[in-house]
C-alpha cells in the first residue's frame, strides 16, 4: 500500500499535479521500501516492527495533508482507497459482526484469504491488480480536481473486489440482478408460509 501511494504520487508529480520535490521524496522512501521489500520476503530476512509501520502512516499522513494544499487530494484519496476499505472491512468484521480474532489485521480480506487457504502469491497477485487499478484513476483524477465522484467510486469498487478476492461474493452474484431478485421473493414468500 505504501508503494502504490508513492508511485502515486510520483506520477502525479511527473504530470504536474504536485510539485516536483514530492517526486524526489516518494523516489527515496520507494525505493527504501523495495529494498526491505526484498529482504522481508519469505524466508524474512528483516521483520518491521509496528513502530516503523506507525512511522509509514505517518509520512503518508504528511503526503495526503500536503496534497491537499495543492489541491490534489481527491487523488490522494483514490491513492489510499485500498487502505481505507480494508480498514474499514477490519473494523466491520470485529466490532459489527464480533469476529473472534485476537488482531484488528485479521479481520482484513488480505488475512481471510491467506488464511483460508488460498496461495499467497495469489493473493498478493489479486491485491496487486487492485493497486494498479488505483494508480491509474488517481491519475485520471488529476482534470477533475474539484469533483469527488471518482474517490467515492474507487472505494465502492475497492470494496467489490476486496469481496471478490475473500471469496465472499462470487462476480455472477454481484451482477447479477435476477439472482438477487429471486433471493429477496422467495425470503418474502417463506416468511409468509412460516406465519400460516
Amino acid at each position: 500500500q505504501f508503494c502504490t501511494v508513492m508511485i502515486s504520487i510520483i506520477l502525479l508529480a511527473y504530470f504536474g499535479g504536485l510539485p516536483k520535490i514530492f517526486e524526489v521524496l516518494a523516489l527515496t522512501y520507494l525505493g527504501s521500501m523495495i529494498a526491505f521489500l526484498f529482504f522481508s520476503w519469505p524466508p524474512e530476512k528483516l521483520i518491521i516492527s509496528h513502530g516503523a509501520f506507525v512511522s509509514l502512516g505517518f509520512i503518508m499522513g504528511c503526503f495526503m495533508l500536503s496534497a491537499t494544499t495543492e489541491f490534489a487530494g481527491p487523488s490522494m484519496i483514490i491513492a489510499v482507497s485500498y487502505l481505507i476499505t480494508e480498514v474499514g472491512i477490519a473494523l466491520y468484521n470485529h466490532f459489527i459482526i464480533r469476529d473472534d480474532q485476537p488482531e484488528l489485521y485479521m479481520s482484513t480480506s488480505y488475512y481471510k484469504s491467506s488464511n483460508q487457504g488460498e496461495f499467497e502469491k495469489s493473493v498478493v497477485y489479486g491485491v496487486f491488480k487492485i493497486l494498479f487499478i488505483d494508480i491509474i484513476l488517481s491519475l485520471a483524477q488529476i482534470s477533475a480536481s474539484d469533483y469527488v465522484a471518482l474517490p467515492i467510486f474507487t472505494i465502492i469498487l475497492n470494496l467489490w473486489f476486496l469481496s471478490i478476492l475473500s471469496g465472499d461474493t462470487k462476480p455472477e452474484e454481484l451482477l447479477s440482478i435476477t439472482k438477487l431478485g429471486k433471493k429477496a421473493i422467495w425470503g418474502i414468500f417463506s416468511k409468509k408460509k412460516d406465519k400460516k
